[in-house]
């Protein structure tokens, strides 16, 4: 009885290592989403100021 328990429990460490493992994948990518959507954002911003730098220098155009 006491093998089929350290047998358990090493089944569940291994479990519990693949879930961290998945988790922490997990996490990286959103990472690399939440920062793709800031970059874009501040394009956009740029680009806009850029956009009424421009016509304020000149609004005729």
């Amino acid at each position: 009885e006491l093998e089929s328990i350290r047998r358990r429990k090493q089944e569940l460490l291994g479990e519990i290592q693949r879930l961290r493992d998945e988790l922490s994948e997990a996490i990286s990518e959103v990472e690399g989403l939440e920062a793709n959507e800031g970059s874009k954002t501040l394009q956009r911003n740029r680009k806009m100021g850029m956009g009424r730098k421009k016509f304020n220098m000149d609004p005729k155009k």
